[in-house]
């Protein structure tokens, strides 16, 4: 009986023991596929933080009108997008609007290559670079905001963006993104595109807010000193809203830093980036090579040493100030205040033969001392608000421009100063200066230094300047403005017409004479009077006249226009008003062959008076559209010297345009040759024609050894092989796999009540 029942037991335990191992085996794949669904989930969460494709881009203007506009070099940057884009890879972007942007694929200066530039039309742009590179954005359009998507192709690298993302983002994109290109990060006003070595190098406990804030920082203090806000009412004196660029060159053999038309660089060799990265470390580097991009052309000249290297400081120092108030100046620091003096003692001295670079800074710096915080700002401004076929051009005008502007914003005769330095005016601009009613400059402002400023004594303050209308003459029932072209003006307290009283009034119903007197007080109580005398006088009958029909004499247009035979037509009348659509004219013109003809309008009031006109219209011929083709720029391939020799970038270089014929004048260069020391380096140069169309060329420089004629320095080239990584999504059908297994269980589960309930029958 023991064993039957062991039997009968053991036959239905075999079977729930399968089904046990059958549910098992179908739902343990369900179960861990639905987990790692979920776990892709949350890391796709993740990545969108920081693999953006979608890009609002507002207009920042062009940078070569910007650059007009502030009377600076120009400096090529875009929005940075994150993205990077292999050699030949093909990459769809979609640009939403109306309007064009600009692209570019690659960064010069941390690419070896040149970035290829391209136009993005609204709608869908398929874009590619044999060299590769970064992707960056340009709206460099005047108004309006584009959006831009990237629908296809390109891969992530790490970009942080100050007030978007936090230290743990900036951890994990560098994790994430352990082999890519380059490193990009971006502050409100800056972008730095740095080796992925050096930001994990340099960067202050992988922390880039401090970093990014100070570069914000800085080129506030330069715009500042600059006269740009972007608050101010002015829009030639707002601050650009174009994005400033700092680059690491990982190619360059030797230490470096130096400003380009790409951004100020800053070189891996030699550590040069270090300063660029680690907040500590900041300082005179980035301010220089950020302050060449401030420079305003019309008072940067060249003599001896030329001022390209000691004006460039002036923001230098603004930035030092700003970032660094505690400290004692580089002027102070290095001695050249004690230096410049040694100078200032000699008889026979001419400024613009001064050799050392930081005794020529002293000078224009001592005005900021001895003026103040307002003065080069107010000269900045002076300088962009001059009609460009004012702005000196010379050497010579550039000097004297500065001489005579600097009075002008000083309120004062400064050629003193000027004459102490060596700085020498001409007898024009003395006599410029001198009609200006300035006081002269007594205190000795160029014993100034930072620590010892030396104080400008105040000029005795005047009365303000009024000006009223000596008399008007009105008829009865005409409107009277008594402020019309009354104003004042204080020279400390500037304009003050809204501070002028008046008392007397005028009834313009009534013929007589009336008596107006003005009053005005600036801030130091000085009052000033005025009388302006008003006639009103009957009003004289005037005669019905005919309307007064204004007509186009003479239309030209081309063949195929369509033509308005009532634009700028008008018609008006005293009594009756604006008459034009009763205007009516008799003629045809036939816009599709050339010839002339003539149109005749007429019009009358209600009086019955008729006006007469006729226009010519003209149909022209249509001109053949003319092709224009860009620049032609012959530039010699490879230039050889030896170390020391003097070198021109433009020497044998011409360039040609249909339209303009010669241009050679017009070439821009870039590029740093040191003649003092053996390698080989490139010069980009730059023909631009009227029609904005540019050309291209690099020119290889080689300098050799004067002794052996070798070129010492090599050229290596590594390329790190980049790899894509991507995770695959769970698959379409997942639902439907689950539906099954639902079944299965539930067929499964059926079976097991029964032999459950046979197990019951066989036990009873």
């Amino acid at each position: 009986m023991q064993k039957r029942n062991h039997y009968i037991f053991q036959k239905p335990m075999k079977v729930i023991a399968t089904s046990a191992i059958l549910t098992t085996t179908v739902f343990t794949p369900i179960i861990t596929n639905n987990l790692n669904v979920h776990a892709e989930t949350v890391n796709q969460q993740t990545t969108n933080q920081y693999e953006l494709r979608e890009f609002e881009l507002p207009a920042t203007g062009s940078y070569q009108d910007e650059a007009t506009r502030e009377r600076r070099s120009e400096q090529k940057t875009y929005i940075p997008t994150g993205i990077y884009i292999k050699p030949n890879e093909e990459v769809t972007v979609e640009v939403s609007g109306t309007n064009k942007i600009r692209a570019i694929i690659g960064t010069h200066g941390y690419d070896k290559e040149w970035g290829k530039e391209i136009k993005l039309s609204p709608g869908t742009n398929k874009i590619s670079s044999p060299n590769g590179g970064l992707l960056g954005l340009d709206n460099n359009q005047t108004t309006g905001t584009v959006k831009v998507k990237v629908t296809q192709g390109g891969s992530h690298i790490p970009l942080f963006e100050l007030g978007k993302h936090t230290k743990a983002d900036w951890m994990a994109m560098m994790d994430k993104y352990p082999n890519a290109h380059a490193v990009q990060l971006k502050s409100r006003k800056a972008v730095l595109t740095v080796t992925q070595d050096s930001a994990k190098k340099h960067i202050v406990n992988q922390d880039p807010i401090p970093l990014l804030e100070t570069y914000d920082e800085m080129i506030r203090a330069q715009d500042k000193i600059s006269g740009l806000s972007e608050t101010d009412p002015n829009p030639l004196h707002r601050s650009t809203e174009r994005i400033w660029a700092f680059i690491e060159n990982p190619n360059r053999p030797t230490w470096g830093m130096y400003a380009s038309l790409d951004g100020a660089a800053f070189t891996t060799a030699g550590n040069a980036i270090e300063s660029a990265l680690n907040v500590n470390k900041f300082g005179w580097g980035q301010m220089h090579e950020a302050g060449h991009a401030r420079q305003q052309h019309p008072w940067t000249w060249n003599d001896l040493r030329g001022m390209g290297e000691v004006t460039v400081n002036l923001y230098s120092l603004a930035a030092q100030k700003r970032l660094f108030p505690n400290q004692p100046t580089r002027l102070e620091k290095s001695g050249d205040y004690d230096k410049a003096f040694a100078y200032l003692k000699q008889i026979d001295k001419d400024y613009k033969n001064i050799n050392d670079l930081f005794v020529k800074l002293v000078m224009p710096w001592q005005l900021h001392l001895a003026y103040g915080e307002d003065f080069y700002p107010n000269l900045h401004k002076l300088y962009r608000e001059l009609p460009k076929d004012r702005l000196p051009k010379t050497d010579e005008e550039k000097i004297q421009a500065f001489i005579y502007n600097t009075s002008k914003v000083a309120k004062q005769n400064v050629l003193p100063f000027f004459d102490q330095w060596g700085l020498k005016a001409s007898q024009e601009t003395r006599q410029k200066i001198e009609a200006l009613n300035y006081p002269i400059l007594t205190a000795p402002i160029w014993e100034a230094t930072d620590s010892k400023p030396v104080i400008v004594e105040e000029t005795p303050d005047m009365e303000p300047n009024f000006t009223v209308p000596v008399g008007a003459t009105i008829t009865i029932g005409n409107s009277f403005d008594p402020m019309s072209g009354v104003s004042a003006t204080d020279k400390e307290d500037g304009d003050l017409t809204n501070k002028i009283t008046v008392d007397g009034k005028v009834d313009t119903s009534k013929a007589g004479t009336y008596e107006l007197t003005y009053t005005v007080k600036d801030s130091k109580n000085h009052k000033v009077n005025a009388k302006q005398t008003i006639t009103v006088k009957e009003k004289e009958e005037i005669k019905d006249e005919a309307p007064l029909l204004k007509v186009p004499s003479e239309t030209k247009i081309s063949e195929g226009d369509k033509f308005d035979p009532m634009r700028d037509v008008s018609a008006t009348d005293k009594e009756d008003g604006d008459l034009t659509s009763e205007v009516k004219y008799e003629g045809e013109v036939d816009t599709n062959t050339p010839g002339t003809c003539t149109i005749k309008y007429t019009v009358k009031d209600s009086a019955g008076h008729l006006a007469t006109q006729i226009q010519t219209v003209t149909v022209k011929e249509k001109e053949k559209p003319i092709e224009i083709q860009e620049p032609e720029l012959n530039v010699p391939t490879e230039v050889n010297m030896n170390v020391g020799d003097k070198f021109s970038p433009i020497s044998g270089v011409n360039a040609i345009e249909k339209e303009d014929s010669d241009i050679t004048d017009k070439v821009r260069h870039f590029g740093e040759i040191d003649i003092f020391k053996t390698g080989t380096s490139e010069v980009k140069l730059l023909g631009r024609d009227s029609g904005s169309n540019e050309v291209i060329t690099i020119q290889k420089v080689v300098v050799k050894d004067k002794k052996n004629g070798i070129n010492n320095i090599s050229n290596n080239s590594n390329s790190d092989e980049k790899e894509d990584t991507y995770k695959e999504l769970p698959k379409a059908g997942t639902s439907t796999n689950n539906s099954a297994a639902i079944g299965i269980l539930m067929v499964l589960v059926g079976m097991i009540i029964t032999f459950g309930c046979k197990f019951k029958k066989v036990l009873k």
